[in-house]
């Protein structure tokens, strides 16, 4: 017999209070879902005692990244990271005719991405 299915017999046996109803059981879907949760969230200083936590600080330099020139660098990223996501992503679209190609393509700043779509009117 399957595990975790009942049958006809054994779901009125409970509805009669004869039986215990079966405990839920977990799909597979659910666990792995679970374990896949519980990897994602996993701190191993979470499990550390004060001892064991000073004794890997001790050992690994890159333990306690918290010092001067770790704060001053994100602050310095940070700020250039807001920098370049204000700056518009998008300029503007509009059509230009062969005469107008040289100077609004080929000069086109070095900073500045140009996209091109070619057609033709019938």
């Amino acid at each position: 017999m399957v595990h975790g299915v009942t049958t006809e017999w054994d779901d009125i046996q409970v509805k009669m209070g004869n039986y215990k109803p079966l405990p839920k059981v977990a799909t597979n879907d659910e666990i792995f879902q679970e374990q896949t949760d519980m990897l994602e969230h996993y701190d191993n200083r979470k499990i550390m005692n004060d001892q064991q936590l000073k004794e890997l600080a001790e050992d690994d330099i890159d333990f306690d990244d918290e010092d001067d020139f770790m704060k001053e660098y994100r602050a310095k990223r940070m700020e250039q990271m807001m920098e370049q996501a204000s700056k518009p992503k998008f300029g503007s679209v509009f059509e230009i005719s062969k005469p107008e190609w040289e100077q609004e393509i080929n000069r086109a700043p070095h900073d500045v991405h140009v996209v091109v779509f070619l057609y033709q009117n019938q």
